[in-house]
């Protein structure tokens, strides 16, 4: 869509290398986005109504869920250490110990290991 804007505007386009951006390039309104277009995002994808902050936790309870390392997700998230990520998402972690023990009971004894439902 950027590339079709850019062609549309041409030098009235201000493009700022930005991936969600206004249609002249701008960057979005920080108020435009989360009351306009993130209740909007929600309801297309069919999840509940979520604030901002609260995509930034389920982001990272996702990496977790998804066996990400920690050390990526710390990364990922801005933390200034590992230990404060697993600090904030360890009820999240703890999935992954379950999962684990499994993989190991299936190395140990044979067969694949049972996924956690």
């Amino acid at each position: 869509m950027q590339v079709e804007q850019k062609r549309l505007l041409g030098p009235d386009y201000h493009d700022q290398d930005l991936i969600f951006c206004q249609a002249n390039g701008n960057p979005l309104h920080g108020h435009n986005l989360t009351q306009r277009e993130l209740p909007r995002l929600c309801k297309r994808a069919g999840v509940p109504r979520l604030t901002f902050h609260q995509l930034r936790h389920l982001h990272a309870t996702y990496l977790a869920l998804a066996g990400v390392p920690i050390r990526v997700a710390q990364e990922r998230l801005g933390h200034s250490s590992s230990r404060i990520t697993q600090e904030i998402y360890q009820h999240t972690l703890a999935t992954q110990q379950h999962q684990a023990a499994l993989d190991v009971e299936a190395a140990l004894f044979g067969g694949t290991a049972r996924k956690q439902e």
